[in-house]
């Protein structure tokens, strides 16, 4: 076995194999193994997104057949919280605003709170409705997207800390 240049090149046999094909298997084997645990494509997507404080958001309701909605919308709560100090700020909130795009798609808009802590959240309850019927959709039992996104709120918190109570008369 004789190795040549920088290339990585051995020559046996009068066959040329570059060993850096070898390599990426082990290397994708390795990284794999780092990994905690795997990731589903549209937790990878969804924190792709990250969205701000005042910012629109949008969700597309799909349904199987054509629907004429009187009512619908999603709802996300803070599944993990980024900044402690945050922990009082609100921690989920709707897009309730709706369009009708096709007879059977909707979009779900609203904007992110003013003071929505910084962190993940989930989309964990959407709704739809039509004159006085109303269906609730919760994750992950009849809701089984995993729709994640990430809030980033720099904002300062408005509310100084509180230093005294005292009970009066």
């Amino acid at each position: 076995m004789k190795a040549t240049t920088s290339s990585s090149l051995l020559v046996r046999q009068g066959k040329t194999l570059n060993i850096n094909l070898l390599l990426l298997p082990v290397w994708l084997v390795a990284m794999l193994g780092i990994l905690p645990t795997p990731a589903h494509s549209q937790d990878l997507a969804s924190l792709d997104k990250a969205y701000h404080p005042d910012e629109p958001a949008h969700v597309l309701i799909t349904f199987a057949g054509r629907v004429d909605l009187s009512s619908a919308g999603v709802e996300f709560d803070l599944m993990k919280l980024d900044n402690p100090i945050q922990s009082q700020w609100t921690r989920a909130f709707t897009l309730g605003q709706l369009k009708a795009l096709q007879p059977n798609q909707y979009e779900a808009s609203g904007t992110i709170p003013t003071y929505a802590a910084s962190g993940i959240y989930r989309l964990n309850r959407a709704w739809s409705g039509v004159s006085d019927l109303s269906k609730n959709y919760n994750y992950p039992d009849t809701l089984h997207q995993d729709i994640t996104i990430r809030v980033i709120n720099e904002k300062p918190d408005p509310l100084p800390a509180l230093i005294d109570l005292k009970l009066v008369k």
